[in-house]
């Protein structure tokens, strides 16, 4: 690998701790290091954090507010401002982003804590945020549902995507519906303002007038225990919905009690019900559990406390913005991967399929809400005799526990992993990856060794939403164009020199994910992936896609990688070669 233009604050931090004290940030990283060389502390990413006013008063305590003794450059400081909050703008109609409740500053804590220690009276310990490097923007919108309201959240989202350049936004905020009715693909106004912010290729209308590129990270909702409904805007297509893991004892909340530590089960409090539309509306689960976070310097009147504990989707999702902010940090110079890609800067939609692909498999709920013990998808019908993932994540977990050093090894395609960004322009067309040696290369098929796979396909939901700025007009704006493009992955066995076979495929048509995980596969066949257009929403423009995949093979000398063998009209041939609220 390479990295470049990171250096001189690696350096200069690098006597610094590498280890945060709470118990969430460590199980997330998995030992992903702070301060190193490769830039994984998100150093160069931008992130930006929207808040809800709210009647509590929630604000954003911004660079001091969530650091503290010191950790990070003062004010006229070599590098002061180029990391950690450099700004906070009330557009709630306040006029004051200061944090009089504890929300939005325990949020900014668990992406961007900077401490140099916290103390129970008897131990003391450094606390770091899951991405301390990098370089954070506030917004403040009124929450009253009103057409004010919204128009603040559009003002916040601006500011924070197009004025401060944030490649992620950490929402830790959204409705809380009643029935599940209300879950009607995606159609409130702030799902559909999700979709437009985040944009697709080939945008070129709606409020943005362009692909901005982003990823909005969403938190799923804490309804588990009363509806379990998500609402908007986890219901967003082009989001990542972000649920909460359970703790070894819900009781404990010292600051060095280890049974705050997270554990593989979803927090009963974190939303899981399927959405309206049938889709899983979770993508993946993060620790939110007696969290140790920041205090807002005004809480409860003080301004000597610093850390206290809370529970709440809202405290999960930061630890997943944080985690795309290490993927933005580490793409933000020149990155050169194992396999020889040169990436500078990445799609959201790899960094969603990242983040997707690398989560651990951990027992999620059935669409009733019963416990399984084993990860499942959501549901699993047959196509033509052939198992189909129609719902291919788990309701309540969704692809499984974030996990940060994987989606950094995937990222860089490391042994055993790749990723692949690529269009499809017409409807019927597909693109086989083959295993064999090396990343691309020709000639047939070399790897009967495949013994498992796990491989995730995400692509964009084409949404035109023009925001109706008038504040007399009771219409949040006009939507004139929600496109969906139908896109299949499948994995195909060669049964016979040249003849490939469906054996499994995530092949649902409500959704803008797929996903495949089958631990163990026969030993001894030939595997390939088919990513297939089964409809093109847009031919003018195609659909652009990333892909992700992870596999275990039995250790062979030079065995590792894809090899894609092209682009193929579904149809003759290849069946010949198969045999046989805007309101």
């Amino acid at each position: 690998m390479c990295f470049l233009s990171k250096l001189p604050v690696v350096l200069w931090l690098a006597a610094t701790s590498a280890q945060a004290l709470d118990l969430s940030v460590p199980y997330l990283r998995d030992g992903l290091p702070y301060f190193d060389a490769d830039g994984a502390a998100g150093f160069g990413a931008i992130v930006g954090h929207i808040e809800v006013r709210g009647a509590e008063g929630n604000g954003i305590d911004g660079f001091d507010g969530h650091r503290h003794g010191g950790l990070g450059p003062n004010p006229g400081d070599l590098y002061y401002g180029s990391f950690g909050y450099r700004d906070v703008q009330d557009f709630s109609g306040a006029n004051d982003p200061t944090d009089n409740n504890f929300h939005g500053t325990f949020v900014a804590g668990v992406m961007a804590g900077e401490y140099t220690s916290v103390s129970d009276g008897t131990h003391s310990a450094p606390f770091l945020g899951v991405a301390p490097l990098a370089l954070y923007y506030g917004a403040i919108f009124d929450g009253s549902g009103t057409k004010e309201g919204f128009l603040s959240l559009n003002s916040s989202l601006h500011y924070v995507l197009q004025v401060s350049g944030a490649s992620v936004v950490n929402n830790s905020w959204g409705s809380n519906p009643t029935d599940a009715a209300q879950l009607n693909g995606s159609s409130f106004g702030e799902s559909l303002l999700m979709d437009e912010y985040a944009g697709y290729a080939g945008k070129a209308g709606g409020t943005t007038h362009g692909y901005l590129d982003r990823l909005m990270v969403i938190s799923a909702g804490n309804s588990g225990e009363d509806t379990g409904l998500l609402g908007s805007p986890a219901d967003s297509f082009n989001g990542l919905s972000v649920g909460a893991l359970d703790v070894v004892n819900p009781a404990a909340s010292g600051l060095f009690d280890t049974g705050r530590a997270p554990v593989a089960r979803v927090a009963p409090y974190s939303s899981w019900r399927p959405l309206a539309d049938g889709r899983a509306g979770v993508h993946v689960v993060a620790p939110g559990t007696n969290l140790w976070s920041t205090l807002a310097i005004n809480y409860a009147n003080q301004n000597d406390l610093v850390a206290g504990v809370a529970s709440g989707t809202s405290f999960a999702a930061p630890h997943v913005a944080g985690e795309a902010a290490l993927l933005y940090g580490a793409t933000s110079g020149l990155f050169l991967t194992d396999k020889g890609t040169l990436l500078f800067g990445a799609d959201h939609k790899l960094i969603k399929a990242l983040i997707i692909n690398s989560a651990v498999k951990i027992p999620g709920l059935d669409a009733t809400g019963a416990a399984q013990t084993t990860w499942q998808p959501g549901l699993v019908t047959t196509t033509n005799g052939v198992p189909n993932a129609v719902v291919p994540l788990n309701y309540a977990v969704g692809a499984g526990s974030a996990n940060a050093r994987e989606a950094f090894e995937q990222l860089r395609e490391a042994t055993g992993s790749f990723w692949e960004m690529d269009t499809l322009l017409t409807s019927g067309t597909e693109r086989f990856y083959t295993f064999g040696t090396g990343k691309f290369v020709s000639g047939s098929p070399d790897q009967p060794f495949l013994l498992s796979l796990t491989a995730t396909l995400v692509w964009d939901r084409h949404v035109d939403f023009t925001v109706s700025t008038d504040p007399l007009d009771e219409s949040l704006g006009d939507v004139t164009k929600d496109l969906l493009s139908n896109l299949d992955l499948i994995l195909q066995q060669e049964t016979a020199p040249g003849v490939w076979e469906d054996v499994y495929m995530s092949a649902g048509t409500l959704d803008n994910v797929e996903h495949i995980y089958l631990p163990a596969l026969a030993a001894g066949a030939n595997y390939r992936l088919d990513v297939r257009g089964t409809a093109i929403a847009e031919p003018a423009i195609g659909e652009n896609y990333a892909l992700v995949v992870a596999y275990g093979t039995v250790p062979e000398p030079g065995v590792a990688g894809l090899l894609i063998l092209g682009v193929f009209v579904v149809g003759a041939r290849r069946r010949a070669q198969r045999g046989a609220r805007i309101s």
